[in-house]
């Protein structure tokens, strides 16, 4: 199944500038604030998803125009010939709330330790809080 929505939950959600940018919304129709399961974590300048038993705060939208996936994997530095070389990887997951199958960007590094974010939202600009430092951060 090849997913008609996709789940956004940094930089590309409107206001943060790439969405306006790159167009987006010509190729994206909003479909409300979506919940995502997994861990977010503080890369500096962006965040990173996860796997994990988290949640993590987005926005959904349906996909109008499919062509849009090969700009998106182009600022999330996705090349699906090369997956360990990507930065993220797209991948379709069945988000928590509401329950739809979505392509989300998941982060192919491991993440810096203590970088996880409390509460699954991320801000560019601001000192998000995180959790305390634990042996399975």
């Amino acid at each position: 199944m090849i997913p008609d929505h996709i789940a956004l939950y940094g930089l590309l959600r409107p206001g943060h500038g790439p969405f306006e940018r790159m167009d987006l919304g010509a190729a994206l129709e909003p479909a409300g604030p979506c919940l995502i399961r997994g861990m977010l974590h503080d890369l500096g300048p962006y965040p990173g998803l996860r796997p994990g038993d988290g949640t993590v705060r987005g926005q959904l939208y349906r996909i109008r125009d499919g062509r849009v996936l090969r700009r998106l994997d182009a600022f999330e530095d996705y090349d699906p010939r090369r997956p360990r070389r990507s930065l993220y990887l797209r991948r379709p997951v069945r988000l928590l709330e509401p329950a739809v199958v979505a392509w989300i960007y998941a982060y192919n590094r491991a993440p810096p330790a203590g970088s996880r974010i409390a509460g699954g939202t991320w801000t560019p600009g601001s000192k998000a809080q995180r959790l305390p430092r634990t042996s399975c951060s």
